[in-house]
């Protein structure tokens, strides 16, 4: 595109001889023009990496996971659906949620328990709250998140008739759900000592 400009330039460098007006004069006129259109050249480049560059940024992105999870220690299914967003520069989630379904291994389309996890303004000692229903009772609020987490995990069992519980099977549990929270880099997918994998699928959306 430049040579072809530069080539149309030539042709007044001419005329202005036959105008009388000085060759070297119209040189430097050239010149000038043509490091005029080298520099509007180099900027529009940089100008087009820039926005190559801006486009690769991170914008972060949201999520969404369904999962199954078998614990045959303590004879239960949990699916679970959870979702939140990670922002950009972030690898974990600071607001996700999930909504979970306990049921016994040999009853699957039965559910004991369903629950859900959520951010809100409580007086329970926690950003976060487990919320969860056994049959026909009355939904039961947890604090959830940190420390609270394994203790009301296993109120939430014991409501749904699930009393074989030890700790180390309930802190697998519990991981299970709070990865799935942190989003999809956070999702176990892989079985662990007493937590079976059935499925996961995490996706994601930038």
């Amino acid at each position: 595109m430049i040579t072809t400009l530069n080539l149309r330039r030539v042709q007044p460098d001419i005329a202005w001889r036959n105008r009388g007006v000085d060759g070297e004069m119209a040189r430097r006129r050239c010149w000038t023009w043509k490091r005029s259109v080298s520099a509007v050249g180099w900027l529009a480049g940089w100008l087009g990496v820039g926005l190559v560059l801006g486009g690769c940024q991170d914008r972060g992105y949201t999520f969404a996971t369904t999962a199954t999870y078998d614990v045959p220690a303590l004879g239960f299914r949990m699916e679970i659906d959870a979702v939140g967003t990670v922002s950009p520069g972030h690898d974990l989630s600071m607001d996700g949620k999930v909504k979970g379904v306990l049921s016994l291994l040999g009853e699957p389309e039965t559910a004991r328990v369903t629950f859900q996890t959520f951010y809100a303004p409580t007086n329970l000692g926690s950003e976060q709250v487990l919320r969860f229903v056994a049959g026909t009772n009355q939904p039961i609020d947890r604090p959830w998140g940190g420390t609270y987490s394994v203790d009301s995990l296993d109120r939430m069992l014991r409501w749904g008739g699930i009393t074989n519980v030890m700790p180390a099977v309930l802190e697998e549990v519990k991981n299970a759900i709070e990865g799935a929270t942190l989003g999809p880099k956070s999702t176990a997918t892989a079985s662990s000592a007493h937590v079976i994998v059935v499925s996961a699928k995490p996706t994601f959306r930038r």
